[in-house]
């Protein structure tokens, strides 16, 4: 799952056998949004049919500015008490590295 829907994440972790929660810092966040804004075809535009939603305001900046401070604590409540498999990657390098490993297992999943 992708998202930040606070109010269904504990319904989709009851459905989850594994969680892996991108805990990157408000920097690396950022850095993300300009890198898309400058390679990304759909840049700006909402196609709701492709699941894209790409639009970048103040508001959302500062949404992301804030994270780490008000939305974190309460996520990583919610994950103490997950019952599954609970991965945390805390740069995006080590999420290129876990699809890598886990393509090398052979399960079907494409990088």
């Amino acid at each position: 799952m992708d998202g930040m829907k606070l109010g269904v994440l504990a319904d989709r972790l009851a459905c989850a056998d594994t969680v892996i929660y991108l805990d990157v810092s408000t920097r690396a966040c950022l850095s993300g949004i300009v890198r898309r804004q400058l390679r990304f075809r759909f840049r700006g535009q909402l196609v709701p049919e492709l699941g894209v939603y790409d639009r970048v305001s103040w508001e959302f900046i500062r949404w992301i500015c804030s994270f780490r401070r008000r939305q974190r604590p309460l996520i990583l409540r919610i994950l103490a008490a997950y019952d599954g498999t609970l991965v945390v990657l805390r740069r995006r390098h080590d999420a290129g590295r876990l699809l890598r490993d886990l393509a090398n297992r052979d399960l079907g999943i494409r990088t």
